[in-house]
């Protein structure tokens, strides 16, 4: 049932592509050195001088700020193992140094809680986020650890564990973290301490969700909220179900739908597909099954984001319950989905999980940073008036240090292996060192993907090695060709979207893979109510949209029958070089517009015919990651498939 691959570290991939390595150099010279200074400037480092007694103030910023940090330094550290600088260096050591020393006698490391009330520790476990920081922190010291070689935020990391250790657990205190992530610094303790009782935390923590036990002792009266007493009643969420808001409507085994704020949800399942990858816990691995089938088949918008606000909680509501302007589909919850599509990946073999990781990674999740590295989306709309704009920073900074963790381990989603498998999950340009039961085996990747569908593989073992390689054919492709050595392969064998090519593979030996890359126009599932009347389009992985500045027409009001000719052209100078989708549309002509003037002064009137004239104008979309880097203006996704169902224009 379950495959269990391994993914190759992304210490063992070189990146060399058109497309990433660019973009991955700016969040190194760019992004980091901002996110630095906004650290600074508000105050993370004073919160921690503050917390070890080493300077007087007030506690500034949001009650989970430590946690930010942890995560944009967990960023710097993968960062330095890829290329060490001095400078990377002192700034890890100098933030390294101030951890440790406000670190408490205990272990306890939190510097809202230590300034703020030092009386209320593990007081608020439904808001608070006191064990998410302690996650994050997990995993930012085993970062550390691994690309410097130094104990002390590991050893930190250890004391902190134990002492939450010795406080939670099945014959301690039940209770379970409002916003995952403690279960996923455990794993990655575990997996780099050997420490069990770290592994059976974090498996307890996710078993005690749904226990009704849990739920009353996760309240003490105090709450970080407003860092004063709150009755029970009166805390946020509990209109909509508070339980649900944090996946604990339920124990997870029993769960069906996916539920509650987005970025929580994904970190749980992913630490959820870690167990059963240890554990391999058949109900586990079925409650997964049927919430990810949920959430991509009725719940995930066309981006691969996730998450509306209809509900005002950052998260899931209902089946096709997908509004493209009140789209929360968080850059946080994008990383997130990522981390989890992975996770299944790895555990089934099944390109289904890579497909939609691939779909995330290109639009919803690329379109969180500007093209010049140093503004972010916290929600990313599918529909956008010009008031919509990437920020420099913001009150809950969490999206920003978040895509600097990721990016540096991007070559940690191109390769997976196992014994004598090795796959192919994305088509990212550069090396693979890896050995193969005992032969070191060298892959180069050649591409121009997503602007081409063309893949050329170079095999390079040390010695002449038979082994099974796994390619993906993307879900949205209609095939491909897969030439090896120049020789087409009539008889190509899948499985679970992958072709698998066993031979005996000399030195040279290379595969080239041909994937059409086509211009599709989407139609979405007729209870999704936003998107009727409506199409999109992608061509290979890439979303579009329609921007304000490209057209002289309002893009709400124009149109785009089902079946235009479409036609792609790649621009080098625009957006960092992108293939913009062009076509012949409609807009309204001045004689529609003075017959639809009726509707200024009357809700309903007699339905007749159509009788729109219409003009015939050119339409241009763009990539839905590269909108918003040029003049601000109104932004769509889904476009009018005739103008009887374009909306009145309030402009």
């Amino acid at each position: 049932m379950f495959k269990k691959l391994d993914a190759v570290p992304f210490d063992k991939v070189t990146i060399n592509d058109t497309f990433w390595s660019g973009r991955m150099e700016r969040i190194r010279e760019k992004t980091l050195p901002h996110l630095w200074n906004n650290f600074h400037e508000d105050g993370y480092f004073n919160n921690f001088d503050i917390a070890a007694g080493v300077m007087e103030g007030t506690f500034e910023g949001a009650f989970f700020n430590d946690g930010l940090f942890y995560t944009g330094l967990e960023g710097a550290c993968w960062m330095y193992k890829q290329k060490p600088t001095p400078e990377l260096a002192s700034m890890i050591d100098e933030a390294a140094n101030k951890i440790i020393t406000m670190q408490q006698p205990d272990g306890y490391l939190n510097s809202f809680i230590t300034i703020v009330a030092s009386e209320q520790r593990w007081t608020d476990i439904l808001f608070g986020h006191e064990l998410y920081t302690a996650g994050t922190f997990f995993e930012a010291a085993v970062a550390h650890y691994e690309a410097t070689g130094t104990r002390k935020l590991l050893d930190a990391a250890i004391k902190f564990a134990d002492l939450i250790d010795s406080i939670f657990g099945h014959d301690k205190r039940l209770a379970y973290e409002g916003h995952e992530e403690i279960e996923l610094g455990l794993i990655k303790l575990y997996q780099a301490t050997n420490e069990v009782r770290y592994y059976n935390l974090a498996l307890f923590f996710v078993e005690i969700r749904g226990n009704p036990e849990a739920k009353e002792q996760m309240y003490g009266g105090w709450t970080a909220l407003t860092k004063n007493f709150m009755e029970f009643d009166a805390l946020p969420f509990g209109l909509y179900g508070r339980d649900k808001y944090m996946q604990a409507h339920l124990p997870v085994k029993e769960q069906d739908t996916i539920e509650g704020h987005a970025v929580r949800a994904a970190y749980l399942y992913a630490s959820v597909t870690d167990i059963v990858h240890f554990t391999d816990d058949v109900e586990y691995a079925k409650a997964l099954e049927r919430i990810w089938n949920n959430m991509v088949n009725r719940r995930m918008y066309i981006t691969g984001g996730i998450g509306d606000n209809v509900r005002q909680w950052e998260g899931f509501s209902t089946d096709y319950d997908l509004p493209n302007d009140e789209a929360y589909c968080e850059t946080c919850a994008s990383i997130g989905l990522v981390f989890w599509s992975q996770r299944m990946n790895n555990l089934y073999g099944d390109a289904k999980y890579a497909d939609i990781l691939e779909r995330v990674l290109y639009n919803a999740l690329l379109a969180g940073i500007s093209l010049n590295g140093e503004k972010f989306f916290y929600t990313n709309l599918l529909d956008s008036k010009e008031t919509h704009r990437r920020q420099e920073n913001f009150s809950c900074a969490c999206c920003p240090p978040n895509v600097l963790r990721f990016f540096p381990k991007l070559g940690e989603y191109i390769y997976s292996s196992k014994e004598n498998d090795l796959y192919v999950n994305q088509f990212i340009g550069g090396t693979v060192d890896i050995d193969i039961e005992g032969t070191s085996v060298k892959l180069q990747q050649e591409t121009n993907y997503p602007n081409d569908g063309d893949i050329k593989l170079v095999i390079q073992p040390d010695a002449a090695k038979s082994f099974n390689l796994y390619i993906r054919i993307p879900g949205w492709s209609k095939g491909a060709d897969i030439r090896v050595n120049g020789e087409l392969i009539a008889d190509l064998v899948s499985d679970k979207g992958y072709v698998c090519i066993s031979r005996e593979w000399q030195q040279g030996d290379t595969v080239e893979v041909s994937i059409l890359m086509t211009i599709k126009q989407i139609q979405a599932h007729p209870n999704v109510e936003s998107n009727r009347g409506k199409l999109a389009l992608e061509r290979g992985p890439i979303v579009y949209c329609l921007e304000a500045t490209d057209h002289d027409e309002d893009v709400t009001q124009i149109s785009l029958p089902r079946g235009t000719e479409l036609h792609a052209v790649y621009q080098p100078e625009l957006l960092d070089g992108v293939h913009v989708i062009r076509g012949l549309g409609y807009t309204f002509s001045d004689k529609d517009k003075a017959q639809r003037q009726q509707w200024s002064a009357q809700l309903y009137s007699e339905a007749l015919p159509p009788a729109w004239q219409g003009k015939e104008i050119d339409i241009t979309a763009v990539p839905y990651y590269a909108w918003a880097n040029r003049d601000a203006g109104k932004m769509v996704v889904w476009i009018n498939e005739s103008l009887q169902v374009a909306p009145i224009s309030n402009d």
